[in-house]
């Protein structure tokens, strides 16, 4: 079976005589779904799509992710997704690297999102020079946009500390625990933060 990449925000696939197989009820792939929220999180936000997906193929599809940025790469290297949903800059190394050929992509947009705390004397993105900040790991697209909108404001990579922590989550937590004054994150992180703390 050949695999399919797709991202949260590209969609990749290559479909081979698998998917028209007689006997294709008896056949099952693994959909692969980028870790960027919690399991159970994944599991409902997808399950509309991989239904969908079922129905048009005629292929039970098994939704799958992994713990981690790193361990979903390695995971995708090593084929381990039929079809995959997973960042921009990952699914390009998928399509180059492992087979994976891209069939489309969503309307969605990544933004960082910078944080501080309410007692901060930080105002801005531009007031972070000389700071520590804790940003996802190099995996994730939101760490190269956060350096994109620091550069724009003038600090240079120089300038500042990055403290890469295993999660979008643990990024925001270390603004939330007080062990760092600043923070950048992708907004559904942030998003679930307000959510529970209303």
């Amino acid at each position: 079976m050949n695999k399919i990449l797709t991202a949260v925000f590209v969609f990749v696939a290559a479909f081979d005589s698998v998917w028209a197989a007689e006997d294709s009820q008896s056949k099952k792939y693994n959909f692969g779904i980028f870790p960027y929220y919690d399991a159970a999180t994944l599991v409902s936000l997808h399950k509309p799509l991989k239904d969908y997906l079922e129905k048009q193929t005629g292929v039970k599809a098994a939704l799958r992710s992994s713990a981690n940025f790193k361990s979903f790469k390695n995971r995708t290297a090593d084929g381990k997704y039929d079809i995959l949903m997973t960042a921009p800059h990952l699914g390009r190394i998928a399509q180059l690297n492992n087979g994976y050929q891209l069939i489309g992509f969503t309307g969605n947009k990544s933004h960082a999102v910078f944080a501080v705390r309410k007692d901060s004397r930080f105002n801005s993105a531009a007031d972070l020079s000389n700071q520590t900040i804790s940003l996802p790991p190099k995996a994730a697209i939101i760490h190269y946009l956060a350096l994109k909108h620091l550069a724009e404001q003038g600090i240079k990579p120089d300038q500042i500390t990055i403290n890469e922590t295993k999660s979008h989550n643990n990024a925001l937590m270390t603004v939330v625990n007080g062990t760092a004054p600043a923070a950048a994150f992708g907004k559904p992180t942030w998003d679930r933060y307000v959510l529970k703390h209303q």
